[in-house]
């Protein structure tokens, strides 16, 4: 099974998506549910006329980020999540910030990292700390908000794995990037 990504636009009367890895596979909708549904069983026909053309599949390969920008000319926003096609760095660099070497801990760090950066966690913990957070009998989040947390780290985590498993180089280069970048002052 493959995952492509889409992207849905207001069409003024109605709803349109398209799938950026495929081009000319597009569906209009009137609603949210219906243009998704549609553009579905777009992709799989488009799939299918490729393969039956004799033409190659291309892999799932576009991102969807959003990039929050205060509206501003010259005002900085928050940075991005970096790509995932992060440089590799310098082994030289790679010890000094990682003296005795890349371990498990490391690893585990950049995973943790990777999966929960710039997703909805960051959305919960964006706004002003409360009082009302000190009172243990209270929860801090609901259960849609946990399922949302957990099923975007799945995915993340779906995301390090292919990659593990498809280019363990370009993976190894990643997480070692990822910790240099975001897990300095982390336990290793």
């Amino acid at each position: 099974m493959k995952r492509y990504a889409i992207v849905i636009e207001n069409a003024g009367t109605n709803l349109a998506a398209y799938v950026p890895d495929l081009p000319g596979c597009v569906a209009t909708g009137d609603s949210a549910a219906e243009v998704e549904r549609l553009i579905r069983e777009a992709i799989e026909l488009h799939l299918e006329g490729m393969a039956e053309d004799g033409l190659p599949i291309p892999e799932p390969s576009s991102r969807v980020a959003y990039v929050e920008v205060n509206g501003k000319p010259g005002a900085s926003a928050p940075a991005e999540r970096p790509r995932d096609d992060l440089p590799e760095f310098p082994p030289e660099l790679v010890e000094q910030r990682l003296p005795g070497g890349f371990t498990l801990r490391d690893e585990a760090n950049a995973i943790a990292a990777w999966a929960l950066r710039n997703g909805p966690l960051e959305d919960l913990h964006a706004g002003r700390p409360s009082k009302l957070l000190e009172d243990d009998s209270l929860s801090r989040i609901t259960d849609a908000e946990m399922k949302e947390l957990m099923l975007h780290a799945c995915e993340r985590l779906e995301e390090l794995l292919r990659l593990k498993e498809s280019d363990p180089k370009k993976y190894a280069a990643l997480v070692k990037g990822y910790n240099i970048l975001y897990c300095r002052q982390w336990k290793r």
